[in-house]
């Protein structure tokens, strides 16, 4: 809110948090497209995205943001910079590295890590070394991104689908009840809550898959024009 309110003074776009980026997102998305009947309580399991709003990504998250906003120094942001060099070029040498295995199979690195009962530092019994720069914090990054990487990266598609929807911006004078094409339910929901996108308009309480097909079929007509 004091940032927006910064840049309401400036005459800036606000800084509008999306449900994937935070659980602050999730909450104010929340509030607008369902509204409360009751105090409002942030739980991770009204967060669809959950497996992406992790603790241990948080800063890949919103530290670039924070940074840009000025609201991060410059020296915690390149320690920040730094750290996720280190991860990304210890990943890469998970991928490249062999294990020291008594059978003739060849396993990579990265493969035993995925296994649930191996932890970082048990590398080290397969030939691993493990550089001195590499912090704890950086060791469950890469064990949390390396194990559930088949989930993270379904989560990561849907998110994108989420996001085209969510970028599918919606004019303000849009007049829905003049718009036959959706139910008189939805178009009384959407006039009184006038979503900014399409994704926000879908998560309105009402509001049906054919609701939301007809209302990309309009305003693709409308971006034709």
């Amino acid at each position: 809110a004091g940032i927006n309110a910064v840049k309401y003074v400036q005459k800036k776009d606000p800084i509008i948090m999306l449900r994937d980026s935070s659980y602050i997102g999730v909450l104010i998305d929340d509030l607008v497209t369902k509204g409360v009947d009751e105090p409002y309580r942030m739980f991770t399991a009204r967060a669809e995205y959950r497996l992406h709003l992790r603790q241990d990504n948080a800063d890949e998250r919103l530290m670039p943001l924070g940074f840009e906003l000025g609201l991060i120094d410059k020296k915690r942001y390149q320690k920040f910079v730094n750290a996720l060099k280190i991860k990304n070029r210890e990943i890469e040498k998970l991928k490249k590295e062999n294990a020291r295995s008594e059978t003739k199979k060849s396993y990579k690195m990265i493969d035993i890590l995925r296994r649930p009962e191996i932890a970082y530092d048990d590398l080290k019994k397969f030939g691993y070394t493990i550089e001195s720069d590499v912090t704890d914090d950086i060791k469950e990054k890469i064990s949390l991104e390396v194990k559930y990487e088949g989930y993270i990266q379904r989560q990561m598609k849907e998110i994108e689908r989420f996001n085209y929807l969510e970028h599918k911006k919606i004019p303000k004078d849009f007049n829905y009840m003049n718009f036959d094409a959706i139910s008189y339910e939805a178009r009384e929901k959407l006039t009184k809550i006038k979503p900014l996108s399409v994704g926000q308009a879908a998560r309105v309480p009402g509001v049906t898959f054919a609701d939301v097909s007809a209302l990309l079929v309009k305003l693709k007509a409308l971006d034709g024009r």
